[in-house]
């Protein structure tokens, strides 16, 4: 059985873009948990948590966004 990348390698940045993915997760993690910390621990304030809420998803957001991005240039390497 042939070795994927052997056939089709990743782009020379791929290191480069997954690691920036990997920073974007942590991120959006640690406003989950920060959220979660908002609502708990004897301190309750929805409105912190809302807003952690809303910074992980602006987050995940854009992870989609440049999954999808990366989804389309493999596609393409895959053709040419």
């Amino acid at each position: 059985m042939a070795n994927p990348q052997a056939v089709n390698p990743p782009p020379p940045d791929w290191a480069k873009r997954v690691s920036a993915l990997s920073v974007l997760c942590g991120e959006a993690a640690r406003h989950m948990a920060e959220a979660r910390v908002s609502l708990g621990h004897g301190a309750f304030d929805p409105d912190g948590a809302f807003a952690h809420l809303d910074q992980a998803l602006a987050i995940l957001r854009s992870l989609h966004a440049a999954g999808s991005l990366i989804d389309r240039e493999e596609s393409d390497l895959c053709r040419a």
